[in-house]
């Protein structure tokens, strides 16, 4: 991805704008999603890197990462996807845990925006050029405080080291 688009985008010197979606487990984690955890923070890592090297570097090119609480689809269902031999045959204590996961996902789903709220607020961040895009609505509010203090804390230490 980035190797074949962004010396492109280099290369032809006008403004641009890269949007990554991570998760907002990439700064909150939670039971039974370290994989899922993990893979949110590295997104997370990479916009905050790019968008620092970008900004250094006098590129025209801007960098947004997406941190959605909770939208309205069906990734509880999945699974579905899973090739079949990927499948377990019998089930397991981390099929319990899955289905735990995927009852409290249900339960969260009730609680979610819409895409299309996400796709208004995404745009509305590109124009003011936002390194971070909480969405709001929905639950958002339950996650807001915890978020808002992590992000305060990465704040002040980029501050502390003079990183912009």
């Amino acid at each position: 991805g980035f190797r074949s688009f962004v010396p492109i985008m280099i290369a032809q010197n006008d403004e641009a704008h890269i949007v990554n979606t991570s998760l907002v487990s990439g700064i909150l984690r939670t039971p039974n999603t370290a994989a899922y955890s993990a893979s949110a923070h590295a997104v997370l890592a990479m916009s905050e890197s790019l968008h620092h090297e970008f900004s250094l570097s006098g590129y025209k090119i801007r960098v947004s990462v997406l941190l959605p609480t909770t939208i309205v689809s069906n990734i509880d269902g999945s699974v579905r996807n899973r090739p079949k031999r990927c499948r377990s045959v019998h089930p397991t204590k981390s099929d319990v845990a899955v289905d735990s996961v995927k009852a409290g996902m249900a339960q969260t789903m009730k609680g979610g925006i819409t895409p299309s709220m996400v796709a208004d607020q995404v745009l509305q961040a590109i124009r003011d050029e936002r390194l971070y895009i909480l969405t709001e609505g929905g639950d958002s509010n339950r996650w807001r405080k915890v978020l808002n203090m992590r992000l305060k804390e990465t704040r002040e230490l980029r501050k502390s080291l003079r990183i912009t």
